[in-house]
């Protein structure tokens, strides 16, 4: 039986940002937004079909603009863990919103994300427009998503971070910049700086390490140890829910328009054996694996979107995620020695 630990619940294909990066910025041009009555039905099924400890996505666009079925839910579900990921803009400007979050902090997490693709002036304007909100999210131990390719005194701008109590943070790549291995290179240097300067002093640098995925890659998989090191869980373990009550395995799967795994109304379809026969044999999306020096501890599940899009295959692994991912496994191992398959157990060698 299928049993999602996580659930993208898509609110509104609307955002009050044009990011040239953004991975779903040729959206459909009228834009759609969920209504109470489709948003209360995807969350019977959720309640019906998960895991009890299932945490349920806002995913957007930018799902603060469809704040009131956000409201009506975070009403209605106490029971549920939610989190949205949100640019701010909403919820910087509103101190009512803001408040209304605050209160249901208990069963909420905002994540808010700064975008830095090119301009590090970006990152030092939003300290100034939204102290108060990164006051609220050090206050509240919710998180920051850096999407960023600039790395100009990068670890200066994440102490300002930590100086509004924010200890959880997670670094991003835009999925449609463009990574290369001698970027890669250095990015993971700055963070032996970053992990060095705060192994001691922060709650996600020591004791039990990252609980925080510090570094996050192209598709969004995080640096955290994996259940399956071959497979995202795509349908498995994650599902999106849009808006006509459609399920799908993943955001990147919607966007294709490929592989629906069924719907509210007649539960799971046939497509759902293609992502159980990934996630029970490793074999088939790893080929390509063979004989590579990570092979049994690869840092990143295999994305199947990121295979189909650059590869032509949801089975054949995509080189330049594959360079990544040996980057940032040698970044590991210079950090923590023989133990690099768990970042968990991080320690400094140096």
């Amino acid at each position: 039986m299928i049993q999602p630990k996580t659930i993208s619940l898509l609110m509104t294909d609307n955002c009050n940002l044009k990011c040239s990066f953004c991975c779903r910025r040729n959206i459909a041009k009228s834009p759609q937004t969920i209504t109470i009555a489709q948003a209360h039905k995807s969350m019977e099924w959720i309640l019906d079909n998960c895991s009890e400890d299932v945490t349920v996505h806002f995913w957007g666009g930018e799902p603060t603009l469809a704040m009131d079925v956000m409201k009506d839910l975070l009403c209605s579900y106490p029971q549920i863990q939610f989190v949205a990921n949100t640019n701010g803009i909403v919820v910087n400007d509103n101190k009512d919103i803001l408040d209304f979050m605050i209160q249901h902090a208990y069963h909420f997490n905002l994540q808010l994300s700064i975008s830095i693709a090119y301009d590090m002036k970006v990152f030092d304007d939003y300290f100034i427009r939204f102290e108060p909100l990164l006051k609220v999210i050090g206050q509240n131990r919710w998180c920051v998503n850096l999407v960023l390719l600039q790395l100009d005194k990068f670890v200066e701008r994440i102490d300002k971070l930590y100086s509004f109590g924010i200890h959880q943070i997670v670094i991003d790549f835009p999925l449609h910049a463009k990574i290369d291995e001698s970027y890669i290179e250095q990015a993971t240097k700055v963070l032996l700086e970053l992990c060095n300067k705060y192994k001691d002093k922060s709650p996600c640098l020591s004791g039990s390490g990252y609980n925080f995925g510090l570094y996050k890659l192209a598709i969004n998989q995080s640096i955290l140890e994996q259940d399956n090191k071959m497979y995202c869980g795509s349908g498995i373990n994650r599902i999106l829910i849009d808006y006509d009550g459609n399920l799908w395995g993943c955001d990147g799967m919607y966007e294709l328009k490929h592989k629906s795994i069924g719907t509210l109304d007649n539960g799971f379809n046939d497509n759902i054996n293609f992502f159980k026969d990934l996630s029970s044999n490793h074999g088939i999306l790893c080929k390509d694996c063979i004989n590579c020096e990570f092979e049994k501890n690869c840092i990143r599940p295999k994305c199947l979107v990121a295979n189909e899009l650059n590869s032509g295959s949801f089975y054949k692994i995509d080189k330049d995620w594959c360079k990544c991912n040996q980057a940032l496994m040698n970044f590991i191992k210079q950090f923590q020695g023989k133990k690099y398959g768990h970042t968990r157990e991080l320690q400094n060698i140096n």
